[in-house]
């Protein structure tokens, strides 16, 4: 199996938006760094570019995810304390 590179540093840089994004991070929270479940937790777009058609990378990514994975407020607030709390430590 190929380990898969990003074709521009712009995908690159996209898919850095996308990682360090809450929603994503928290995901990452969730796998107890088990790379067995990483894939089972953490959703990945596989399409990094401008085009992919689910993430607009020049608007706020946190905003988008949250919607598109219909994640309400009180959620959304959660999720942020819970990766304030694990940055902080």
């Amino acid at each position: 199996m190929a380990l898969k590179t990003f074709n521009t540093e712009k995908e690159a840089r996209n898919f850095f938006k996308y990682a360090t994004s809450e929603v994503i991070r928290f995901a990452f929270l969730l796998t107890d760094e088990s790379l067995t479940s990483l894939a089972k937790k953490v959703p990945d777009l596989l399409d990094y570019t401008d085009t992919n058609g689910v993430i607009d990378y020049n608007d706020n990514v946190n905003t988008q995810l949250y919607e598109l994975f219909g994640i309400n407020q009180k959620e959304q607030q959660y999720i942020h304390d819970i990766v304030t709390l694990k940055q902080n430590t």
